[in-house]
């Protein structure tokens, strides 16, 4: 072969060209960026609108469907999901896959910008954002201080947020909590119907009066001055000084119907840290930023800004998310290093000589650097997937090593030199080593182009391990051979080493095994329908396994970390719901594994009754517990506080604001329907064994006052609905009417009524508006008020209302959950117009299995062109493929024995699993076909093969699953991720490997006799 020759002929050009991928992979390695996830851009976009004082019908109505009507039009759009709350709105548009997310932003805004007009004028401007699957919160630190609130949210604002906002690739930071300045104008209703005056008058005359107005320029020489009126507010004082009315030719101050007072806006959201208040932040990063970079600028910032805050003030961290993505690294990176070793010791075990283990061992390093540099390339990250990627296929990488270095041994044992026994060698066995190759390569090209989100996720996984084991193919045909000829001495059959005494043991103990391989062997070739029909029988009933192993779409690591989702009665005030979570935060403490608490009340669409509380456990290593254990506990602790509803979710791999992996979408047109249909089925939900914290999005609504406007008496009046509302708004909820400037600052200036004339339906009803006349008339004359209640929440998908039913899955598998409960539906009647969804890991894993099985398929397809390719045969590569069904025995019973689930990682294992085991079956059937060349009959080239090529399979073998044995452990932060793949891998390899010796050269005979009766009969070559 052109390769082994060159190296041997030149061993300083290959010398420098591996010191060359050393150094750039090493400086390569500096460059990669440290992240949790791969880097992926999925086309989704939100659209969030604030409308504030408006009840969830009123957005739903006025926000969110016009929006949605508009933004159906645009083409690639896949689902639009919307939430409409109080005062909120939020759109959701998933676009196919094939959109990019810049396209759809451009498409978005300039939808919105068509309808704009359509909303309502008081509404915020919409906020459009791209949904980045990584913009998550990287970090979260709070201020904590003896200063009051108010004080401490100023110095949040002026100091702390500018100084993280510019730290590089930070790209928001949201403050909660502490108290923000606001100027409120109380006005006394009595007075305005004593001065016959309206709220509109007031907040108009603040509008006019708070102005600087240019007046152009004047020239009286020598000089020009510019003209300028002065009118805005200095002082607080000087806001009750404007006139707004003239009464009986006395002029009217707004002190003379309003109280001013300095003091802050209504408390709507609350953040404690470790049950002190606090204000806090939470640290976004940029789409494309990595973790790790920007949480250590963010700490390096706050290191700074510390030495400038006053005494008594310091900055905790809450949650940093580089914590545990530098330990789950260190974890992968150990695995790695562990497999690494262990591969090397088996070659050490199985060869006895230092020299030819070094020689092998050489492929890990140096395949691995020469995958950052691709990985520098085509600007991956060292994550979660190329570790994975990485550590599973250390054994892999060695083995295009191990079956050179083992052949080229082998032949300087019978005799030959070293220098020709390395080009006759690797020759030898090239076209089984390639084969080997790339048959693993044509499993994972599939994966890679899997157009769901998995693929996404999984094509930087697919190509570490592509870019690693081709170095390895190219270490194999270059490094090894060299050094061999260079490096391996031929040993003195007179002369006993050290190392030959001490392996004496296994050596003997291996010619047995040999030995008695051959005899097994030879028995086998003789009871052919026997060992096929075996074969058959183990086959199926390892498939019958599927049955009792449990499904799933993904499995939860441990990360440490949990949040719970706390809600009290709906109309709690906020600050009853912050009693209720302090409660709370006094049983999490109670646990010794609980390193910090950090809850936030308030934020969810501003709901006062509802709260989150994220709970961080100290390091795996140092506690006895597991996170789902504390869970439990914590669960159970809940259930017993009165007036509360808590719901326990683990922050998993992939951070969501509600990782709950049962979600259910009942849709249809009426609110009351879909809230009576959702109560029913959430009662099903409870009684299935293993679900928890179960819930639905729809229920009783939120106590309303409504105000019915009687049009015909408004209307003779000359009074619209529209003023009605707006004045009620401007009074109840207040109206921002200008801003106290003072230095760089701008203090809201809001008019509202006085709290104590707002308290009951009378004060409501007893509200003046002003007709066209200048006449104020009572509300209560021209409405009629009646208490009710509302929905608190309204959820749409595609333009249909839906109830979402979520909850938990505990000791016991989502799939069986979710059979359970399809079941339960079936019988469950539903009215005409009414329909029901999965949605969530239920809907994920359907899909996940559906992509899985078809890149299984092609992969399978891609092994049988390139093993046709290489020995140049239609029937001989499905005597190879037959040890992957062989592998599919061990892979099931792995599963079964260990309490694994069927989940993607297991599925990708098992993708994994079909392009390693086709290696035993070619190494044997390459052999076989060499030594017919020969001239060597088959029945004997089987019986000789087989002996020869024991060895390296066994080495191989061992090597792969002594490399994933670290994995399979699943010992470590973030190990139980990986841990189904490295199981899968083991079990498959263990079966195929113990099966294959036996049933592939029996099924060679019986393919070879299928193809001479072709031959004889129809003249097909192969």
């Amino acid at each position: 072969m052109f390769l082994p020759n060159l190296s041997i002929r030149r061993p300083v050009f290959i010398v420098m060209q591996v010191l060359a991928v050393l150094v750039l992979g090493v400086v390569s390695y500096t460059r990669i960026g440290i992240d949790l996830m791969p880097n992926v851009e999925f086309p989704y976009i939100s659209v969030t609108t604030i409308y504030p004082g408006a009840g969830a019908q009123e957005i739903e109505n006025q926000v969110t469907k016009p929006i949605e009507e508009a933004m159906s039009a645009i083409n690639g759009l896949k689902n639009i999901y919307s939430t409409s709350a109080e005062g909120f709105s939020q759109i959701f548009l998933e676009f196919v896959l094939e959109v990019k997310v810049r396209d759809a932003d451009s498409d978005v805004r300039a939808k919105l910008a068509q309808i704009r007009s359509e909303l309502p004028e008081d509404v915020d401007e919409p906020i459009i954002a791209r949904f980045d699957v990584s913009a998550t919160p990287v970090m979260i630190f709070s201020l904590a201080s003896n200063l009051p609130l108010d004080e401490l949210r100023t110095l949040a604002e002026d100091k702390v947020k500018n100084r993280i906002q510019q730290t590089e690739q930070v790209a928001q930071v949201d403050l909660v909590g502490g108290l923000e300045r606001e100027i409120k104008v109380e006005v006394d209703r009595k007075k305005l119907q004593a001065y016959n005056l309206s709220v509109e008058q007031l907040i108009g005359a603040l509008a006019r009066e708070n102005l600087n107005v240019p007046g152009g320029r004047v020239e009286i020489e020598p000089q020009e001055f510019v003209l300028r009126s002065t009118g805005e507010f200095q002082e607080v004082s000087d806001i009750g000084k404007i006139p707004v009315a003239n009464y009986q030719g006395t002029p009217v101050y707004l002190k003379d119907v309003a109280k001013i007072k300095d003091t802050f806006k209504e408390l709507r959201e609350i953040a404690q840290l470790n049950g002190r208040p606090s204000v806090s932040f939470i640290v976004y990063k940029q789409s494309g930023g990595n973790t790790v970079k920007v949480c250590d600028r963010v700490k390096k910032t706050i290191e700074g800004l510390k030495k400038e805050l006053p005494s008594g003030t310091s900055i905790e961290i809450a949650s940093d998310q580089s914590k545990f993505i530098r330990r789950s690294v260190d974890e992968t990176m150990r695995t790695l290093y562990l497999g690494a070793i262990f591969a090397t010791l088996v070659i050490f075990i199985f060869l006895g000589n230092f020299r030819s283990t070094i020689i092998a061992a050489l492929a890990i390093p140096t395949s691995i650097l020469a995958t950052f540099i691709m990985m520098n390339l085509f600007g991956y990250t060292i994550n979660m997937m190329t570790l994975m990627g990485l550590s599973l296929c250390v054994g892999i990488l060695i083995d295009d090593a191990i079956v050179v270095r083992e052949n080229i041994f082998r032949h300087v044992e019978e005799g030959m030199e070293p220098e020709e026994a390395s080009r006759f060698g690797t020759s030898e066995v090239g076209l089984a080593v390639m084969a080997c190759t790339f048959t693993i390569i044509a499993v994972f090209v599939p994966v890679a182009y899997m157009s769901d989100i998995v693929g996404k996720f999984f094509r930087a996984f697919a190509f570490t391990v592509v870019f690693a084991i081709l170095y390895s193919l190219w270490d194999s045909f270059t490094m090894a051979p060299m050094l061999s000829a260079k490096v391996l001495v031929k040993e003195r059959k007179d002369k006993e080493s050290l190392l030959k005494r001490l392996f004496a043991p296994f050596n003997r103990g291996y010619s047995k095994l040999n030995q008695t391989y051959g005899g097994v062997l030879a028995w086998s070739l003789t009871h052919k329908f026997l060992i096929i029909s075996a074969s058959i029988i183990i086959f199926l009933l390892s498939l019958s396994l599927t049955f009792f192993i449990g499904k799933e779409f993904m499995t939860q690591g441990d990360r440490g970390e949990f949040r719970v989702i706390l809600e009290t009665p709906v109309g709690t005030s906020i600050q009853a719901t912050e009693k209720v979570a302090t409660e709370v935060e006094k049983i999490l403490f109670a646990y010794p594994e609980v390193q910090s608490i950090f809850t936030t009340i308030g934020l969810e669409a501003g709901a006062s009754n509802k709260g989150n509380i994220r709970v961080e456990l100290v390091p795996l290593k140092e506690r006895r517990k597991k996170t789902d254990e504390v869970e439990k506990e914590v669960r159970k602790r809940l259930a017993e506080v009165p007036g509360l509803k808590a719901r326990v979710s683990m922050i998993g791999m992939m951070e969501g604001e509600e990782d709950f992996p049962l979600q259910l979408y009942v849709k249809g047109p009426e609110i009351s329907v879909l809230e009576e249909v959702s109560e029913k089925i959430l009662a099903m939900v409870e009684e299935i064994p293993g679900t928890a914290d179960a819930d639905r999005s729809i229920r009783g609504g939120k106590p309303e006052m409504r105000v019915v406007v009687d049009r015909e008496k408004a209307s003779r009046l000359g009074i619209s609905t529209a003023q009605i509302a707006s004045t009620l708004r401007s009074l109840v909820d207040g109206n921002v009417a200008t801003k106290l400037r003072q230095g760089e600052k701008e203090i809201d200036i809001r008019v509202i009524l006085s709290p104590e004339q707002k308290n009951n339906f009378q004060d409501i009803s007893s509200i003046d508006i002003l007709t066209p006349s200048g006449v104020t008339v009572p509300l209560r004359s021209i409405t009629d008020l009646y208490e009710g209640s509302g929905p608190t929440q309204i959820s749409r998908q595609n333009r249909e209302r839906v109830a979402i039913i979520t909850a938990n899955v505990v000791d016991r598998p989502l799939g069986d959950v979710a059979d359970d409960l399809n079941k339960k539906l079936a019988d469950f009647p539903l009215p005409p117009g009414y329909k029901i969804e999965f949605r969530g890991d239920v809907e994920m894993m359907g899909d996940m299995f559906k992509n899985m099985i078809l890149a299984l398929v092609i992969g399978v397809i891609f092994i049988y062109i390139v093993l046709g390719s290489q020995f140049n045969s239609f029937l001989h590569p499905f005597t190879i493929m037959l040890a992957l069904p062989l592998a599919v025995v061990g892979a099931l019973l792995a599963i079964f024995l260990t309490g694994q689930r069927i989940n993607m990682m297991a599925m990708v294992g098992l993708i994994l699993l079909m392009g390693l085991v086709t290696k035993n079956s070619i190494l044997l059937i390459d052999y076989t076909i060499t030594l017919r060349k020969r001239g060597v009959k088959r029945e004997e080239a089987l019986l000789q093969a087989g002996p020869v090529r024991l060895r390296p399979i066994l080495m191989t073998s061992v090597a792969m699953i002594m490399g994933m044995l670290p994995a399979a452990l699943g010992i470590g932060e973030g190990a139980e991720w990986r841990q189904a793949m490295g199981i899968v891998v083991i079990g498959g390899l263990i079966t195929s490997t113990l099966l294959t010796l036996l049933v592939v050269p029996v099924t060679y005979v019986v393919v070879d006799n299928f193809g001479e009766f072709l031959k004889r009969h129809i003249k097909i070559g192969g």
